[in-house]
């Protein structure tokens, strides 16, 4: 076995991370609803270490559910 098969077998597999601009514009078509929570209070969080007081979250139509989702999580963070 060659030594970059032993280092891949090593490690885990971890996905590289999604940069996302902070720009005041959220769109999250792209992430699962399981990691809205964590990635809305971050986003909140940079735009506010940036000076962006507006933001605007994008959640697309269908059924409600991430709409819903957002607007929960929303309603509780102390900086809405």
């Amino acid at each position: 076995m060659s030594q970059r098969q032993e280092d891949e077998n090593d490690s885990p597999y971890e996905p590289e991370p999604v940069v996302i601009p902070i720009d005041g514009v959220l769109d999250l078509h792209t992430f699962s609803p399981r990691e809205i929570a964590d990635l809305l209070a971050d986003y909140i969080n940079a735009c506010l270490e940036e000076g962006i007081f507006d933001l605007r979250i994008i959640h697309g139509k269908g059924k409600g559910i991430l709409r819903d989702r957002v607007r929960s999580i929303l309603s509780k963070h102390p900086m809405v």
